[in-house]
């Protein structure tokens, strides 16, 4: 935090110190370090960024934090239906909180290149 760091992910694909990425086999969900340190980084202000934590391991930080949450780069699962695309329950669990997704532009991940399921 002394450095400047404001957001901070949880997990990068595979577990960590903290819970489980999407591409884990078996999704835990936090460890006791990771409950930890997302009570620290509410102390300090630091965002929670969850864009590439699995599914259990998202929903217990969205419930174990008291500040809102954000996915900052992903998309949703509903419309493009990848492992790493949160599913509507964890968006959802996250606007509850006061958090967003970011939407993920690069190709294959946009909805302006699905324009045609839009009415």
């Amino acid at each position: 935090f002394d450095l400047g760091l404001r957001c901070l992910a949880l997990a990068f694909n595979e577990n960590s110190y903290y819970g489980c990425g999407y591409a884990s086999q078996v999704d835990t969900g936090l460890t006791s370090l990771g409950r930890k340190a997302i009570k620290r980084m509410n102390q300090l202000g630091i965002v929670i960024d969850l864009s590439h934590s699995g599914d259990r391991t998202a929903m217990e930080a969205i419930g174990a934090s008291e500040q809102p949450v954000i996915f900052s780069h992903s998309t949703s699962r509903t419309l493009f239906n990848r492992p790493r695309s949160p599913p509507d329950p964890l968006i959802v669990g996250a606007a509850k909180k006061g958090g967003v997704i970011c939407q993920d532009v690069r190709a294959n991940t946009s909805v302006v290149e699905y324009a045609d399921w839009i009415d």
